[in-house]
């Protein structure tokens, strides 16, 4: 018992520490952990010996699903790569999210409506609608032949059965990019969740630190043998910067993105502190007022009762009764984001790629749990703590005082390190290990 008390303690206070230390302790501590990621690291060097031994295609097949519309735009550049390469098949295979029950439960396996189908048709007709709500059943993407699938997020529990990374690992080789540029260290180890991982056979990492950390872990767990790790690049760069040169427009416009959880523990939305400041403040302005909430905020907060059904409903009757407001939840959010003047965020994923837009960020989350990495942003980003000081420095900034964006262009290029084209560059690399594996 008091062993068992030592070790809950000691997790504890890993869990603040960094990435590789956390995970490689809990393979040298936990028995369970470590015969987890043994017996998928096993599996899945059985099962590449296998893949590798099949006759070379004449094309290399990758399959790209969708479940997130939202989170598509990191993957749509090597999506684009793929359908321009002459050595390559691509095909997109649209699924629909899991239904969120009470207290954000997701053990019962019911699915909603299919949104990246209808979402992934706009830009690519030839869309695979991976669920058939009749019967229930999935597409079955063993039916391609791929050589490649790229999963849109790392959380197996959200996915399909058959779309699991451990089913996916016995007949393909399974990508894997985050959906979202990862800042703080908790953030990091649930985007590079090591039991996903162990089952994925390349990981193309948002920056040099993240690639580096992940190849220590899979050093420490014995198993580069059958893991790559590529430094290419954050791939939703592409797109980004192809819009920071947005055409102007009419009226200032300011994006409001809070944050989907209220647990302290992985940072809390500043939602319910600022939404009343924020409505009273660009009401009846001649400023369009975006809120983009994050694709699971809503569903969130009614799901755990932290907002009523009826309280919801009031707050977008609000935004419908203002011809200035809009909430945003369409799938493809770049161009909300390249309309914006300013934009005031919480912690999030896009917080790099905000800054890459090349207007000023109101932050209004906590940096404590800043990698030391990405503590260089803060510098780039005014700082909000209270709704006064919001209020303040909205409108400093709309009348155009905006101090930093020195600072957030030399932040910028610091991040981006030269690492241009990175969906071509991805394509690249898979297309020279299909032909050489």
């Amino acid at each position: 018992m008091l062993g068992r008390k030592i070790k809950d303690l000691a997790y504890r206070i890993l869990s603040h520490t960094e990435y590789d230390t956390e995970l490689i302790f809990k393979y040298r501590v936990y028995p369970k952990y470590k015969n987890k990621i043994n017996a998928n690291l096993a599996a899945c060097r059985s099962a590449l010996r296998e893949i590798n031994a099949k006759p070379k295609k004449d094309r290399v097949r990758i399959v790209f699903v969708c479940q997130v519309p939202a989170n598509w735009d990191g993957m749509n550049s090597i999506y684009e790569a793929a359908k321009a390469s002459d050595q390559v098949d691509a095909y997109i295979v649209a699924i629909p999210e899991k239904i969120i029950g009470k207290n954000y439960e997701l053990t019962a396996e019911q699915y909603g409506e299919n949104r990246s189908y209808e979402f992934c048709r706009k830009f690519e007709p030839d869309t695979i609608n991976g669920y058939d709500p009749e019967n229930g059943n999935f597409f079955e993407l063993k039916q391609l032949d791929p050589d490649y699938v790229f999963l849109p997020r790392p959380y197996d529990i959200h996915l399909p059965e058959p779309y699991r990374s451990d089913v996916l690992r016995t007949y393909t080789k399974i990508c894997f990019l985050p959906y979202g540029y990862s800042i703080c260290r908790w953030g990091t180890k649930g985007v590079y969740n090591m039991e996903f991982l162990s089952n994925v056979y390349a990981v193309f990492a948002d920056n040099t630190h993240h690639a580096e950390m992940i190849t220590n872990t899979f050093k420490a767990f014995h198993a580069m043998d059958i893991k790559k790790v590529y430094d290419l690049g954050y791939p939703g760069f592409d797109a980004f910067l192809s819009h920071i040169n947005h055409e102007p427009h009419t009226r200032t416009t300011v994006l409001w993105l809070p944050r989907w959880t209220m647990d302290e523990d992985i940072e809390a939305s500043t939602f319910f502190k600022y939404k009343d400041c924020l409505i009273h403040y660009f009401k009846d302005k001649d400023v369009d007022f975006i809120c983009r909430p994050h694709p699971l905020m809503f569903r969130n907060f009614v799901s755990r009762g932290l907002m009523s059904e009826e309280e919801l409903q009031s707050f977008r009757k609000t935004f419908e009764e203002n011809s200035n407001f809009l909430i945003d939840e369409q799938g493809d959010f770049m161009d909300t984001l390249s309309r914006a003047d300013l934009i005031i965020s919480d912690f999030s994923g896009l917080l790099v790629p905000e800054l890459f837009m090349d207007v000023p960020i109101i932050y209004t989350g906590e940096t404590i749990h800043f990698e030391s990495f990405t503590k260089q942003l803060i510098p780039g980003m005014y700082m909000a703590r209270n709704e006064n000081e919001l209020v303040r420095q909205i409108g400093e900034l709309l009348s155009g005082k905006d101090s930093l964006s020195e600072k957030r262009r030399a932040i910028n290029e610091l991040i981006l390190n030269g690492k241009y084209d990175v969906g071509k560059n991805v394509i690249k690399v898979l297309v020279e290990d299909a032909r050489n594996s």
